[in-house]
């Protein structure tokens, strides 16, 4: 009776096993499924910071542009006449240039989460975000009406 109920368990614990591996297994297909879906929401969420930071200095250049009756070179520039700054937290993660008359760039550092080298771009003529946590078609934005 004993060598019966003792493979009896065994089979009991192999079952058990197999049930552990399958619960497993979902786990992780499930995390890989999930991961996949909310991969472009994440990057967006990450791109938000460059974009809100784009927003401001590009009212910053407008401003400096009505006021001096030129675009502004450089962001030092904006820095350096007090039209802009740049927060800490901003800076922590992205480095922003002007391109001109063209664009606002940011570009990421190493400690954003999504990666260094990411790259927002926002194309002043169309008006529209593109690049990193954008769709594929570009995001438009409305910020020409902000130059009232």
């Amino acid at each position: 009776m004993t060598e019966y109920k003792e493979r009896m368990d065994a089979k009991k614990k192999k079952k058990q096993l197999i049930i552990l591996g399958i619960v497993i297994l979902i786990g992780i297909i499930g995390f890989f499924v999930l991961h996949y879906l909310f991969q472009d929401r994440l990057e967006a969420l990450r791109a938000d910071q460059a974009k809100s930071t784009i927003e401001d200095i590009y009212v910053a250049s407008v401003k400096y542009k009505k006021e001096n009756g030129k675009w502004p070179s450089s962001l030092n520039e904006l820095e350096d006449m007090g039209y802009w700054l740049v927060s800490k937290s901003a800076n922590y993660n992205w480095d922003f240039y002007l391109v001109g008359k063209r664009a606002i760039r940011a570009i990421s550092r190493y400690k954003m989460a999504g990666g260094a080298g990411k790259t927002v771009d926002y194309v002043i003529a169309e008006d529209k975000f593109i690049g990193y946590g954008s769709p594929e078609e570009g995001e438009i934005v409305n910020f020409k009406e902000l130059e009232n």
